[in-house]
């Protein structure tokens, strides 16, 4: 979603240039493509309902019940009060960077510049404030794991400097990562979307 931000910190910028320094640094504008209605609507939808979930989760780390704590330990490891603020710093710049972006969708699903074959959405430095959502995007459904809503958070994450590199992908390696190594899975984007969707949709 390439919108121009008003909400880029030098140092967010700075990290997502690390990450992509494996990436292969394109031309972006040639993916700057304009969404048909169709893709406009259906990215709006999916950003409204970002929003809404990022304000859910925000609220949950704030004042978790029980069940918000089983989840952040599935997703993040257990909490205490300074790695439960750190990541909600993280979804609350998620949150902004997600009221100020921009969207294109580009007529490709091969992106040269995205993190991995696989992903279904990117973001660049070259194009701060701005998600691209190729075709694949937007055969995902609206709900469960891997939603057009949990999508957009994943990004937003990687525009507030969340950034694991190699990222690590998927509910069950995700899972495994929080239960092993809960800082690397507090630094992953797959983390924070899946905590996200399973607080507004219940995942197994």
């Amino acid at each position: 979603m390439n919108k121009p931000q008003r909400f880029h910190p030098s140092s967010v910028l700075g990290v997502l240039l690390m990450l992509c320094a494996s990436a292969s640094f394109a031309d972006v504008s040639e993916h700057k493509k304009a969404c048909t209605d169709v893709q406009a609507k259906a990215a709006s939808s999916a950003i409204a309902e970002a929003k809404k979930a990022l304000n859910k989760a925000i609220n949950t780390l704030k004042s978790p019940s029980s069940g918000d704590a089983a989840r952040q330990i599935k997703w993040f490891g257990a909490l205490d009060s300074t790695t439960a603020a750190q990541v909600r710093v993280k979804y609350e710049a998620a949150l902004g960077n997600v009221a100020f972006v921009q969207v294109w969708c580009p007529v490709s699903n091969d992106l040269t510049f995205k993190w991995d074959s696989g992903d279904l959405a990117a973001v660049h430095p070259s194009a701060p404030g701005a998600i691209f959502l190729p075709p694949d995007f937007f055969n995902l459904g609206a709900s469960g794991a891997d939603s057009q809503m949990g999508t957009i958070i994943h990004e937003a994450t990687h525009l507030s400097g969340v950034g694991l590199h190699p990222e690590v992908y998927g509910v069950a390696k995700a899972k495994a990562l929080a239960a092993k190594t809960p800082a690397q899975a507090r630094n992953n984007s797959d983390n924070y979307q899946y905590y996200a969707e399973d607080t507004v949709f219940t995942l197994p």
